[in-house]
């Protein structure tokens, strides 16, 4: 794993295509760690032959269960895929050959009972013909696309078909890919192989913008609230705490001072849009007295941010509060609203504080 800040120059990463491409199995995955928006590292390390980029931002869970994955000592559940064929021969060809690549395989003969296969076996993938009595590939396709449940569903058509006009009228209508019959083993697992992949990156894309807030690019309250959850069931105690910052500023001020924020933080720490007019940091220090020395740390380098370029009466416009999670209980939304408090508190004084929880 290559974080491309420890590199002079991103194209150093291209020393190590010869171990990510070695022959022989003694290949090595390699994962890179970036700015999301780096194209540049984007790059180096698609040249590289990485197997994975992840922003440096990313939650260290998230990055250990990829490495855990690409190490292969992760426990994978098995590929899903849904066989829709009305010829035997042809679905019992398809089902063999995946079956023999370690997926789990449902074989639906009738067309008008894909619906009821879908919910039921919850496919990861659906292997489609194109021509069938009752209901066509494409008609199917249609359907499938129109349930919102099943928007993302890969679908990849194995016809006999070979009109270039049909196979494309089969991908407009929402199909991923077409493979033409008779199609060899190795291509067809080749194929679902790909699009697995490819929906699985897609959904892992959407679970991290769910986990960030638009307008800031911070981490969102739902993800500050999970990472609360995980660590106050674990147990942890005085040295981890949450900082919460309440402000009355405006959109462009706000922009203007998250990078300000952000440069008080340590590796680690998870800085957070805790709401409308507040901004959380989930950090980790040696003790309680850490956290209060980070916490005014914060406020007077918020305040001597805030001197340069503004009025008068937007400099005082927030308060710096924090509780350490060994109060929260066991509800991460208790421990927010603790810290948050006291940050309400501060912001009361006029001076941003901080402000430890009043529990505390």
């Amino acid at each position: 794993m290559v974080d491309t800040a420890a590199l002079t120059n991103p194209d150093d990463l291209v020393a190590l295509a010869p171990l990510v491409g070695a022959p022989n199995g003694t290949s090595l995955p390699l994962v890179c760690l970036a700015p999301e928006m780096d194209l540049r590292s984007r790059l180096a390390a698609l040249r590289a032959g990485a197997a994975e980029f992840l922003p440096r931002e990313s939650d260290p869970i998230q990055v250990l269960s990829r490495i855990r994955s690409l190490m292969g000592t992760a426990t994978e559940t098995p590929a899903r895929i849904l066989v829709v064929d009305d010829q035997p021969v042809s679905a019992l060809f398809a089902a063999r050959v995946l079956e023999g690549d370690g997926m789990v395989i449902e074989r639906v003969g009738d067309p008008l009972a894909v619906l009821d296969a879908l919910q039921r076996f919850r496919p990861d993938l659906v292997l489609m013909d194109l021509h069938m009595p009752g209901a066509s590939g494409i008609e199917l396709t249609r359907i499938i696309r129109d349930q919102a449940q099943f928007a993302d569903l890969p679908i990849v058509f194995l016809s006999v078909e070979m009109d270039p006009r049909q196979q494309l009228n089969a991908l407009r209508v929402g199909g991923d890919d077409f493979l033409a019959k008779p199609v060899l083993p190795k291509v067809l697992v080749d194929c679902v192989r790909r699009r697995l992949r490819m929906a699985r990156r897609r959904a892992r894309q959407k679970a991290t913008l769910r986990t960030l807030d638009p307008a800031t690019g911070l981490a969102s309250r739902e993800r500050l609230l999970e990472r609360l959850d995980r660590q106050m069931g674990a147990g942890a105690g005085l040295q981890l705490a949450l900082v919460y910052l309440e402000h009355a500023w405006e959109d462009p001020v706000l922009e203007r001072m998250v990078p300000v924020i952000a440069e008080h933080t340590e590796p680690g720490d998870l800085l957070a849009r805790a709401g409308g007019h507040g901004l959380g940091v989930l950090v980790r220090r040696t003790d309680s007295d850490a956290v209060a020395r980070f916490a005014a740390g914060l406020v007077e380098g918020v305040r001597m941010a805030l001197t340069d370029g503004l009025a008068a009466h937007q400099r005082h416009t927030f308060g710096i509060g924090w509780c350490p999670l060994s109060l929260g209980g066991d509800e991460a939304v208790t421990l927010m609203s603790r810290a948050r408090k006291a940050a309400h508190l501060a912001l009361g004084t006029g001076t941003g504080g901080p402000e430890p929880s009043p529990e505390a």
